[in-house]
């Protein structure tokens, strides 16, 4: 009552480098404006190259994390994770692997050649602060939490 049962799921995630090509940049992160040609051409290309990176460590992460759904549902995987780059020529997808060391060195390669040409994103952490009423909300619900486990 109330769920589902199954025997199995698939997973599937797809970085389109066709729709990051369709954004554009006028603009580098501290506001100023990128000059047409050259160097649009490159910072487009470094921010571009920067958001697939961080596309392919996410999956890579979520993978080691694990896909705990809630209790008693997690799905675990049968086979390692693979990637499959689509060649544009109508050639056989060419596959590749990526470790959590490979991905996220190539998180800070990319981060740092978008920051080179003005692309990259601030690198301070930002402390994120709940609205009052959400942090009320948040006290009374773990209040109740903790009464109901007292029951």
């Amino acid at each position: 009552s109330g769920g589902i049962t199954m025997n199995h799921a698939l997973h599937t995630a797809v970085l389109t480098l066709a729709g990051l090509r369709r954004c554009s940049f006028t603009n580098r992160c501290d506001g100023k404006p990128l000059a047409t040609g050259k160097e649009r051409e490159v910072a487009a290309l470094a921010a571009r190259t920067a958001v697939a990176a961080v596309g392919l460590a996410a999956l890579v992460l979520q993978r080691q994390s694990g896909y705990d759904l809630r209790s008693r549902s997690t799905l675990v995987p049968e086979t390692a994770l693979t990637f499959e780059l689509l060649n544009g020529n109508g050639e056989a997808p060419t596959p590749f692997t990526l470790t959590r060391a490979e991905a996220l060195d190539l998180v800070r390669q990319a981060s740092q050649e978008a920051h080179d040409v003005g692309m990259g994103w601030n690198r301070t952490p930002v402390r994120l602060r709940p609205a009052p009423k959400l942090a009320t909300l948040i006290r009374e619900s773990r209040k109740v939490a903790v009464s109901a486990d007292g029951e």
